[in-house]
């Protein structure tokens, strides 16, 4: 798990093109408590530079890879839930 900055020496053009959308995107998102929010960003320099909030737990992967089990059995929960559903629906509309 690696925390700073990340750099990319000699961008090409189509990276800078793909960082500068990501910023906008993030832009449009605006703040939400499941989504890392976007703090700053500064584009008018030949540096541009990106700052969001701090994620205390470091990347959604690692988290998912230490929370497997539990994550699986909540997604199996959840399709059984899901299925429960559609059949009560599907013998409703029958």
């Amino acid at each position: 798990m690696s925390f700073g900055p990340a750099y990319v020496d000699n961008p090409s053009e189509d990276q800078k093109q793909e960082f500068l959308r990501e910023i906008e995107q993030m832009k449009l998102l605006g703040a939400h408590q499941n989504i890392v929010s976007l703090v700053g960003c500064c584009t008018l320099q030949e540096h541009k530079f990106l700052v969001i909030e701090y994620v205390p737990f470091g990347d959604l992967l690692q988290w998912l890879r230490r929370r497997r089990r539990s994550v699986r059995l909540f997604l199996k929960s959840s399709f059984i839930i899901f299925a429960s559903v559609i059949s009560q629906e599907w013998n409703f509309t029958q």
